[in-house]
C-alpha cells in the first residue's frame, strides 16, 4: 500500500539551519500546496517530559489531547497522535466535507515508518494503516508531511501546546484506545491562518532559496546541531 507522504519542504531539510527560512518555506509550502479550504490541515505531535508522554492533534474540525502510556517511547506518542487524528477524522466521514486531508508531522522516523509497504509488527502502525484504507475507501485522499518544529508556525505551536497537556494527563488506558482523548473543541473558528503569514523579506527567503541562491551559513548548521539533543523530533 503506497502512502503519499514528504520528508521534505521545497528546497530545504532538517540540516538546514535557519529559523527564519524554515518557517517562511513550510508556511508558503502549506499555502500553495494545502489550500483551504480544498484540504483539511491537521496538525500532530508527541511530547516527552521526564517520563510521561502526551500526544496531541491539532485542527479547524478538531483539537485534542491523550496522554500516552506503556513502555512508551516518544516515536510511540508521535504515532499515537497520528492514530488519533486518523481516528477522529473518520468519525467525520459522514458530517463534514472531508475530500483530501494532509497531516503534518514534525517527526520524519513516524512518517517514514508509516509509509514502508510491509507488515509492520508494531500493533499501532497496522491500526494507523487500516485507518487509512478506511479513509481512501471513501475516496479521501490522505497525505503526510513532515513540517519542521519550533520555527513559530502556528499550528505546530498548538499542537505542542496540546501533547504537553497530554503529558499532565492521568490514565490507566493502555496505548491503542483513542477513547481516553480529551476533546477542546470540535470546530475552533478562529482566524487560524493570520498567525502565520509573512513578509515581502521572507518571501524574498523563498525565492532565493528555490532558485539555489541561497544556503545557511556552516556556522548557522553548527548552531542547531548543538540543539537537536533536546528537540522531540527524530
Amino acid at each position: 500500500m503506497a502512502i503519499d507522504h514528504y520528508l521534505t519542504l521545497v528546497g530545504l531539510t532538517k540540516k538546514d539551519d535557519y529559523d527564519a527560512i524554515l518557517r517562511a518555506t513550510a508556511i508558503s509550502l502549506v499555502e500553495e500546496n494545502y489550500p483551504e479550504p480544498h484540504w483539511t490541515r491537521i496538525f500532530t505531535n508527541g511530547s516527552q517530559i521526564n517520563q510521561t508522554f502526551g500526544a496531541g492533534v491539532f485542527s479547524q474540525l478538531f483539537s485534542l489531547y491523550a496522554p500516552v502510556r506503556n513502555l512508551v517511547t516518544n516515536f510511540k506518542a508521535e504515532v499515537y497522535a497520528i492514530h488519533l487524528a486518523l481516528k477522529n477524522s473518520i468519525l467525520r466521514i459522514n458530517s463534514d466535507c472531508l475530500f483530501r486531508v494532509v497531516i503534518f508531522v514534525d517527526s520524519s522516523a513516524a512518517i517514514q515508518a508509516i509509509s514502508i509497504n510491509h507488515y509492520s509488527e508494531t500493533q499501532i502502525i497496522t491500526h494507523i494503516k487500516k485507518d487509512i484504507n478506511i479513509l481512501r475507501d471513501k475516496s479521501i485522499q490522505i497525505v503526510f508531511q513532515w513540517i519542521p518544529s519550533h520555527v513559530g508556525i502556528y499550528g505546530n505551536e498548538e499542537v505542542d501546546r496540546l501533547a504537553k497537556r497530554g503529558n499532565q494527563e492521568i490514565s490507566d488506558q493502555n496505548l491503542i484506545p483513542s477513547d481516553s482523548s480529551k476533546k477542546i473543541n470540535d470546530s475552533p473558528r478562529l482566524p487560524w491562518r493570520a498567525p502565520n503569514r509573512i513578509g515581502r523579506h521572507q518571501h524574498m527567503f523563498i525565492l532565493r532559496i528555490r532558485n539555489n541562491e541561497l544556503r545557511p551559513s556552516p556556522g548557522l548548521y553548527g548552531t542547531r546541531q548543538s540543539r537537536t539533543g533536546t528537540r522531540r523530533s527524530p
